[in-house]
């Protein structure tokens, strides 16, 4: 992740528009930049994580790897990039809706694409990562911001034991709880129903502030 912070940040100040607002054109183009500067720091990041393997004797598809999910807030536009491989998540909370914005890359996932046929697969079993091969292509996408959007990135520990609609009623509960106290709840949910993995999450709210 440092090697991805790196990146979009020195891509970041670079891309600065000196606070005007962006042409409908301007913001395709610097959505479409940011989207290119992402792929360069997965793309690196995998890199260099496959780099430690192979120093380290491991064969191609072995050693250490690592699923990723992130979004990004291009400079001066109303849009965030997202992106992600393997099967950690981000989910948007707007206008009370819980709205998963990736796709696993999963045996289970290819499983419910091909219409379930067969024995279904452990879902554990990922198909996408960074530092198990030379090459990685993540999803990236962009999608336009609103003040209070809610974004969850979390790792499979949550998401493969907390039901979506439970942890869609914890975030729009009311009045809201502070962003610690729902982590907390959310981890706590987790671990109370086994905790049999990682457990990570972050939330983001984008709020408007005043001129």
């Amino acid at each position: 992740m440092d090697v991805v912070a790196a990146v979009i940040a020195s891509q970041g100040h670079a891309c600065g528009h000196g606070g005007r607002t962006l042409s409908p054109a301007e913001e395709e183009r610097a959505a479409a930049d940011a989207a290119s500067t992402v792929r360069s720091a997965v793309v690196a990041a995998n890199r260099r994580i496959n780099a430690l393997n192979r120093q380290r004797g491991f064969a191609e598809g072995r050693g250490m790897g690592t699923t990723l999910v992130g979004l990004w807030r291009v400079p001066g536009t109303g849009r965030v990039v997202v992106f992600h491989a393997g099967d950690s998540r981000l989910y948007r909370l707007r206008h009370g809706e819980l709205r998963l914005l990736t796709r696993d890359h999963s045996l289970y996932q290819v499983w419910l694409d091909n219409g379930r046929r067969g024995q279904a697969p452990q879902r554990n079993i990922i198909v996408r990562a960074l530092g198990t091969g030379e090459q990685v292509e993540p999803d990236i996408a962009v999608h336009d911001l609103q003040p209070d959007d809610l974004y969850l990135l979390c790792s499979d520990g949550l998401t493969g034991i907390v039901p979506e609609g439970l942890i869609q009623r914890i975030l729009t509960q009311q009045p809201p709880s502070a962003a610690e106290d729902v982590c907390t709840r959310l981890i706590d949910l987790a671990n109370g129903a086994g905790g049999p993995d990682n457990i990570t999450l972050i939330l983001a709210r984008f709020v408007l502030l005043p001129a």
